[in-house]
């Protein structure tokens, strides 16, 4: 094997075997889109989804520290993203 190609290879070794990771989402995706809450557009249900797979617990967050940010729901400050370097990832490098 061509040692250029040896990082993606192993970016195939994290890849599931199983279907239960995406059974688990389409279980979380019920739970977000219920009878009540039905009206809710594909793009805030995509975020809550992503928040529930990937943010961090509930217990840890603290709501004092937040709203020393001076952080609210009516926020209307803007944040601009940091993009990333790509080119640093091997696995973006072949494509």
């Amino acid at each position: 094997m061509p040692a250029d190609l040896q990082p993606l290879v192993n970016c195939t070794h994290v890849i599931p075997s199983s279907t239960a990771e995406c059974e688990r989402g389409f279980s979380h995706m019920n739970v977000i889109v219920s009878n009540t809450r039905s009206m809710l557009l594909v793009s805030h249900v995509s975020s809550l989804l992503f928040i529930k797979l990937h943010g961090p617990p509930l217990k840890s967050w603290n709501p004092k520290t937040w709203l020393r940010k001076h952080r609210s729901a009516t926020d209307t400050q803007t944040r601009v993203a940091v993009s990333q370097d790509k080119t640093k990832d091997p696995l973006w490098q072949f494509f």
